[in-house]
């Protein structure tokens, strides 16, 4: 099967987007429930302003949408399909 993707597709970003090991560790934060800023930190350990450049980043390719509530802004994945993507992704790269 040929698949035709131009480099500048927003299937080469998105897949560029889940390059970063800290982005796939909040994907699958994410992925379990919907969190604040607070609880990704939380979770992984990082900064906030490095949790929030992440998060900004996976917006942006529309991988996560956001619900605010009060001061608070809560993140979700757009589709959790993203997630099948990856398991398989990893299940495809497993010795």
């Amino acid at each position: 099967m040929v698949i035709n993707i131009k480099p500048n597709s927003a299937l080469a970003a998105a897949f560029q987007t889940l390059g970063d090991p800290n982005r796939l560790r909040i994907l699958a934060i994410i992925g379990s429930r919907v969190c604040s800023v607070s609880e990704i930190v939380e979770a992984t350990g990082l900064s906030q302003p490095l949790v929030s450049h992440h998060l900004r980043i996976l917006r942006e390719r529309k991988l996560l949408d956001t619900k605010r509530q009060g001061p608070f802004i809560y993140y979700q994945l757009h589709d959790a399909g993203i997630l099948e993507v990856i398991q398989q992704m990893v299940r495809s790269l497993k010795d």
